[in-house]
């Protein structure tokens, strides 16, 4: 913002001086100074609005990529570490839920065994939890033009969560809540796993995130 503004201050300034110049040159004595100088003027303002154009180019660039990273690290915060601290947080209320979210060969490598609970999962929780997660869904759709990420990474965690059966009956439920967009992003991810096989580890997860982030039914739903 503080070089937009020098940058429009240093425009002004000079578009002001460039007619002041001409005014003068134009009403000054034949041969003079300032008439011989307004011959060259017209040379000189088109080197600096040609200067102009690059230099405001080259602003626009860097604000956008300013704003690129600004957004990438907010759908950090919101759809990956946000919905994992939910997880961490509320995992004793739902535990059934949770486990679910998660591929068994994850577990494994992880060396992680969690204990099933024998009581019911909180029903409100497991609503808490699924809103969070299909939002993210929704916000990655939204800045998927800014987003650096890269679009794969957010579908291989959606690929994870969307293997979940308890997730499937939560978005059964709630996708009437969400944009059309997403709902056929969600529908088309869970209707995906519903006819192929799961991957079994880190390799086929992040091939198949590929080969769905590089449909033309995905791109079509992220590429606005």
């Amino acid at each position: 913002i503080k070089k937009n503004f020098m940058f429009i201050v240093v425009v002004i300034i000079v578009s002001c001086l460039g007619l002041i110049l001409s005014y003068c040159a134009a009403n000054s004595d034949l041969n003079s100074f300032l008439d011989r100088f307004s011959a060259k003027i017209n040379i000189l303002m088109i080197v600096f609005f040609s200067a102009l154009v690059y230099l405001s180019y080259k602003i626009q660039k860097e604000s956008l990529k300013v704003r690129e990273q600004e957004t990438t690290l907010k759908i950090i915060e919101r759809s990956w570490l946000g919905i994992n601290k939910i997880i961490d947080t509320e995992y004793s209320k739902c535990p059934n839920f949770i486990d679910s979210l998660y591929f068994d060969w994850q577990k494994n490598e992880m060396k992680w065994s969690p204990s099933r609970s024998q009581t019911e999962d909180q029903w409100t929780t497991v609503l808490y939890i699924s809103i969070q997660i299909f939002q993210a869904f929704e916000d990655v759709l939204t800045v998927s033009t800014l987003d650096q990420t890269g679009l794969y990474v957010w579908i291989a965690n959606f690929i994870q969560w969307c293997s979940s059966s308890e997730l499937r009956k939560s978005w059964d439920v709630l996708k009437p809540n969400f944009a059309s967009s997403t709902r056929l992003f969600c529908d088309y991810i869970f209707e995906y796993l519903d006819t192929h096989p799961h991957p079994m580890n880190t390799e086929e997860l992040t091939e198949l995130s590929k080969k769905l982030a590089n449909l033309p039914e995905i791109k079509k739903l992220t590429e606005k």
